[in-house]
C-alpha cells in the first residue's frame, strides 16, 4: 500500500491534512500518539512520515530516531512539524529527520515537500 503516515496529536489538523492529502491522491494513515508508532511502521512501511515533533506520550525527535535506527536504508523520508520554531529544526535534522516545517505552513509547501521526498526515496 503507498501512503503517507500522519502522527500527530492535534487530531482536527491531522484529519485535514489526511482530507487535503486525499485530494492529491494520496492515502494516508493516523497516529494521535507514538505508540505501536514503530511496530505500525516496520509491518506496513509508508511512502513518507509527517511527524509532530510534540507528542503526549513520545517525544517526536526520539521517535525519528528510533526508526531510521531500527529501519536503517528502508527507513520511509519523515517530515517533522511543529509549532515551534528553529530551535526544534535543529533538535529534529539532528534526529535523523529528512525534512521540518512549522505548523501552520501553507498546503502547497507541504505537498512540495512530500513529494520531493518520495520522489527521491522512490529512486533509491
Amino acid at each position: 500500500m503507498s501512503y503517507v503516515m500522519i502522527i500527530d496529536d492535534e487530531v482536527d489538523n491531522a484529519e485535514i491534512l489526511s482530507i487535503y492529502l486525499r485530494e492529491q491522491n494520496l492515502q494516508s494513515v493516523i497516529f494521535t500518539t507514538g505508540r505501536n508508532v514503530l511496530d505500525y511502521v516496520i509491518k506496513h512501511p509508508p511512502d513518507l512520515i509527517l511527524m509532530d515533533v510534540n507528542l503526549p506520550d513520545n517525544d517526536g525527535r526520539v521517535l525519528c530516531r528510533t526508526i531510521k535506527d531500527r529501519m536503517r536504508n528502508q527507513a520511509p523520508p519523515i517530515i517533522v512539524m511543529t509549532a515551534a520554531g528553529i530551535d526544534y529544526k535543529q533538535a529534529a535534522m539532528a534526529m535523523g529527520a529528512d525534512d521540518f516545517f512549522v505548523k501552520p505552513s501553507p498546503f502547497d509547501e507541504i505537498i512540495a515537500k512530500i513529494n520531493k521526498h518520495r520522489n527521491y526515496h522512490a529512486r533509491l
